[in-house]
């Protein structure tokens, strides 16, 4: 059994709630970018040590919020059209709106933190870490990019960097996805083509959770078997109801 945790994340809901702008798929950055003023020098650890004594504050990339930004465009473009649902589209516009989710990935791997470590804070620009004591700084880079015009894949890529108290780079914890889910006769459409590109997302933040577990060591604590975990995705997965299936998935990270 993980640790307890104290976890403080809270801003995530007015940030998600906040950002607007025009749909585009956004540029990648460097994942520091606007973080640190030039490269992190190597830190002489080589892995975490989590645990409930331990504190990691985390901040979230560029790359993360233009991204929250995309997905909420996308998702609000379609999912409150009466007249969609009028002629029976609701099904899809619902499997739409969980594959357009800008807060799935990141509650994901907020939970999958907070089963790491003692205390999780997030904090919302790099001149608070100067007020914040820790033992770990991750940098979280979140990106999904859902099939769309002239885009016949999904693409997810997560990434948490950790740093330790002197900001010095220890090592990066990472997972990539991009798979082709292309919309017609030979493919997924509707409800199927939104399911197939939200399990994309699903078997990368999964892919990423479980390198996480094998990285941060644990004292005295043996990571949880992987093979559990996947199990209880797929089953999640097959579960044809969006919401139910919403928190069947949340259930297998807890």
């Amino acid at each position: 059994m993980m640790p307890s945790s104290r976890f403080s994340f809270g801003w995530l809901a007015p940030l998600i709630l906040a950002i607007g702008g025009c749909i585009s798929v956004p540029t990648q950055k460097p994942v520091t970018q606007g973080i640190f003023e030039g490269a992190p020098a190597q830190s002489p650890e080589k892995r975490v040590v989590g645990g409930a004594d331990k504190v990691a504050v985390v901040l979230i990339s560029e790359n993360t919020k233009a991204n929250v930004e995309y997905l909420k465009e996308r998702k609000s473009s379609k999912e409150d059209s009466a007249v969609l649902r009028a002629v029976g589209q609701g099904a899809t516009l619902d499997a739409f709106a969980e594959a357009l989710d800008p807060s799935f990935a990141l509650n994901w791997m907020a939970k999958k933190l907070k089963t790491e470590f003692g205390t999780v804070k997030l904090v919302s620009s790099p001149t608070q870490l100067g007020a914040s004591h820790y033992d770990y700084l991750v940098v979280l880079d979140a990106v999904f990019l859902t099939t769309t015009w002239g885009k016949d894949s999904a693409t997810a890529s997560f990434t948490t960097q950790f740093y330790d108290a002197r900001q010095q780079h220890i090592a990066d914890v990472s997972s990539y996805r991009d798979t082709p889910v292309r919309s017609g006769v030979s493919g997924p459409h509707g409800v199927d083509l939104f399911r197939a590109n939200h399990q994309v997302r699903v078997a990368a933040l999964e892919e990423w959770g479980t390198k996480l577990d094998s990285f941060i060591q644990q004292p005295g604590i043996q990571s949880a078997a992987s093979g559990d975990t996947d199990a209880c995705v797929e089953a999640a997965l097959a579960v044809q109801n969006p919401a139910l299936r919403q928190k069947a998935i949340t259930a297998c990270n807890p």
